[in-house]
C-alpha cells in the first residue's frame, strides 16, 4: 500500500499547502479590497493563538484557512472558526464572542474569499493537466515510473514492470486534490479503479462501497476528495440526494471550481461536517489496507494530518506483534529495523525526516514503528532533473535494499529503469553490475 501527500506531486508545479497559502495572501495583497486583507490578517493571528482561545493549537495553513472561510461562509461553527470568532472579540471588532455576530461582519466577505480561494485551487491542481497534456504525461512516467519499479522491487524478483499486480504498490491512498497519480496510471494503459461506477444515467458516480477492490487493478482512493470530483443534486425518493460525479481535468472549466469536493482533515475543521460520507468510507478502506498489508509506503507526506495519523496509530495497536518499537535515533532506524526482521514496515520517503517523526510524537506506536528514508523528488522541469533523480533513486535504492534485505533484486530493477528510462548509474568496471551508495 502506498500512501501519497503533497510532495509527491510538487515535482510537477502543483503548489504544497505552504505555496497555496503563499500564492492566496499575494493576490489578497495585491488586491483592492481592505476587507479580504483584514480578513486573512485576522484569520492568521486567530490561528497563532487558538490554544489560548479554545485549547487547541493550529497551524495556519490551507487547511485552516478554508476551515474558518467556510464556516463564516456557510454559517456553520468549527473549532478554528471559534478562535477566529474569540480573537476578533478580543480586538473590538465585534463586541461579544458570538459566532452569529462574526458571521454578519464577516460572512459576505468570506465567501467572496471562499470562492477565490477554491478557484485557485481548481486552477493550479489542472494546469499541468490541460496545458501540457503530451508533455506532462511522460514527465509523469519518468518521475512514478521508476519509484514505484524500486518499491515493487522490495517484494517481487520478476516482472516488476507489471505493477498493479504488486500488492506493495496497486492500493494508493492519496491526501492530494490533483490527479497527477490517475494521468500516469492511465499513460501506462493499467487498469485502474477510481471510486467510480455508472449511474442509471451512464454518469460516473462515486460508490463508496463498490468503486475500489475490483481485480488486480489499481485503487486509487484520494481521502480528501479531489478536484476532478464535482457535487451535484438530484431529486430523489425522499428528497433531494447529493452524488460526486467525476470531472475529467483536461475538460475542467473553471466556472466549475465552486462545485468542488474536496475535504479538510478533521482537526482542521471541527467536528461537524468531516465525520460523513464518503469521508469515512475511505477511511475505512484505509484502515482495513493498514491491517492487510505489511509493508506501507508514504511519500511526500509529514503525517500533519492528526486525522490520518490516527487511522495508523490504530492500526498499529491492533496489530502489535507484527511490529518491532525502534526505540533508536534517526539515522539508525534504517538498519535497526532491517536486522529486527520487523513484520509490519511503515517506510516513509521525505526530504524532512526529522520533522515526520517530530509530527507524529503524540502518536507512540506510529513514533515508534516509522522507518523514515531521506528523499527529495526534483522538479520534472529542471535541466538536471535525469542527473538529480538518478541519484535520488541510487540513494533510495540502497536503503531499501538495506532494509528489506533484497540488494540483488534492487539492482536488477535499477538495470531495468536504466534500460526503460535512460537514466544513468555508477557500475562496477569488472563486471558492469550496478554499485549501490550509502
Amino acid at each position: 500500500m502506498i500512501l501519497l501527500g503533497a510532495g509527491s506531486s510538487a515535482p510537477f508545479g502543483i503548489p504544497t499547502m505552504k505555496g497555496f497559502v503563499s500564492k492566496i495572501e499575494k493576490d489578497v495583497s495585491d488586491g483592492n479590497d481592505e476587507n479580504e486583507k483584514k480578513l486573512i490578517s485576522l484569520l492568521k493571528e486567530s490561528m497563532e493563538h487558538a490554544k489560548e482561545y479554545v485549547g487547541t493549537s493550529f497551524t495556519y495553513d490551507l487547511e485552516s484557512l478554508m476551515a474558518v472561510l467556510e464556516s463564516l461562509a456557510e454559517k456553520r461553527p468549527s473549532v478554528p472558526a471559534m478562535a477566529f470568532v474569540c480573537h476578533a472579540s478580543s480586538t473590538g471588532l465585534i463586541t461579544k464572542p458570538k459566532f452569529a455576530d462574526a458571521e454578519e461582519k464577516f460572512g459576505k466577505t468570506a465567501r467572496t474569499l471562499l470562492a477565490k480561494v477554491k478557484k485557485l485551487i481548481f486552477q493550479e491542481a489542472v494546469k499541468p493537466i490541460k496545458e501540457r497534456q503530451s508533455m506532462l504525461t511522460k514527465d509523469l512516467d519518468k518521475l512514478y515510473g521508476p519509484l514505484f519499479m524500486l518499491l515493487a522491487a522490495t517484494y517481487a524478483d520478476t516482472d516488476i514492470e507489471k505493477l498493479s499486480n504488486t500488492r506493495y504498490t496497486n492500493w494508493i491512498f492519496t491526501t492530494n486534490w490533483d490527479s497527477c497519480i490517475e494521468e500516469w496510471i492511465k499513460y501506462r494503459d493499467y487498469p485502474l479503479n477510481d471510486g467510480m461506477r455508472p449511474n442509471s444515467q451512464g454518469e460516473r458516480v462515486l460508490n463508496v462501497d463498490a468503486g475500489w477492490g475490483e481485480g488486480n487493478n489499481f485503487n486509487v482512493v484520494p481521502i480528501h476528495g479531489a478536484v476532478t470530483w464535482i457535487k451535484t443534486a438530484r431529486q430523489a425518493i425522499g428528497g433531494e440526494k447529493e452524488d460526486i460525479l467525476k470531472m475529467y481535468p483536461e475538460f475542467g472549466k473553471e466556472e466549475m471550481a465552486e462545485s468542488i469536493f474536496i475535504i479538510y482533515p478533521l482537526e482542521a475543521i471541527g467536528y461537524e461536517s468531516a465525520v460523513r460520507s464518503p469521508y469515512l468510507e475511505m477511511l475505512r478502506w484505509l484502515k482495513g489496507k493498514l491491517r492487510d498489508d505489511d509493508t506501507i509506503f508514504v511519500i511526500g507526506f509529514s503525517f500533519r494530518d492528526p486525522t490520518v495519523a490516527s487511522v495508523f496509530e490504530d492500526a498499529l495497536r491492533v496489530g502489535k506483534s507484527d511490529w518491532t518499537a525502534l526505540e533508536v535515533g534517526l539515522e539508525e532506524r534504517v538498519m535497526a529495523a532491517s536486522e529486527h526482521k520487523t513484520k509490519r514496515k511503515i517506510v516513509v520517503l521525505d526530504l524532512n525526516r526529522g520533522q515526520v517523526l517530530e509530527n507524529v510524537k503524540e502518536f507512540y506506536n506510529l513514533h515508534h514503528a516509522i522507518i523514515p528514508i531521506k528523499m527529495e523528488l526534483p522538479s520534472v522541469g529542471s535541466p538536471t532533473f535525469d542527473k538529480d533523480y538518478a541519484k535520488t533513486l541510487l540513494d533510495l535504492g540502497s536503503d531499501l535494499g538495506k532494509l528489506f534485505g533484497r540488494e540483488a533484486s534492487i539492482k536488477y530493477c535499477l538495470k531495468k529503469i536504466s534500460e526503460m528510462w535512460g537514466f544513468v548509474f555508477p557500475t562496477d568496471t569488472d563486471d558492469g553490475e550496478i554499485l549501490l551508495s550509502r
